[in-house]
């Protein structure tokens, strides 16, 4: 394996943590009291799987199901942002003064 396969082997493995931990501590937020938090919510846990597949394809090959599991998470993934793009556009558009579940917009 070069240096540059084991760092993106490392890369991924570390950046599973925070994406698997984002959607289980957001969870004991509001967040669905806005759009803006279900759309991150929904972007937060595709992301987490897809981290989560890739890790566990790494460790367990091609695991049964995987082939029909990858577009399923990569839908998801599209989906997310793209319905986190469309909710921020949406209250963009409208110049309403929403305030997100972090304070920030």
């Amino acid at each position: 394996m070069s240096w540059l396969e084991l760092y993106g082997v490392v890369v991924i493995h570390l950046g599973t943590i925070p994406a698997t931990l984002f959607p289980i501590f957001y969870a004991r937020s509001p967040w669905r009291s806005t759009d803006v938090g279900k759309a991150l919510m929904f972007k937060g846990i595709a992301i987490a799987a897809l981290f989560d597949a890739t890790v566990a394809n790494f460790w367990l090959g091609d695991f049964p199901g995987f082939t029909y599991l990858r577009p399923v998470i990569f839908t998801a993934v599209v989906l997310g942002v793209t319905y986190q793009f469309l909710v921020m556009w949406s209250l963009q558009r409208k110049g309403r003064n929403v305030r997100t579940p972090d304070g920030e917009f």
